[in-house]
């Protein structure tokens, strides 16, 4: 991603981003939660790919952002 100049390329597929969003239960996200958990990091999606392939499986699931009360 980086050698073709891609900072948004995102494979949300990858079986080592769904393993590193293994939430605490053990729960493998698919590739949709994934790819719109990934909207919110556009347009650097490759990097957080690159992160979260560092990380492993140590990484957790990143939850939504809440809405505030009353929305």
């Amino acid at each position: 991603m980086r050698e073709l100049r891609e900072p948004d390329a995102f494979p949300a597929g990858d079986i080592g981003l769904l393993r590193a969003l293994t939430d605490s239960e053990g729960q493998r996200p698919t590739s949709g939660e994934v790819l719109a958990m990934a909207g919110r990091w556009r347009p650097w999606r490759a990097y957080a790919a690159q992160h979260l392939w560092s990380c492993g499986t140590s990484a957790r699931r990143m939850k939504p952002a809440r809405e505030p009360p009353g929305a």
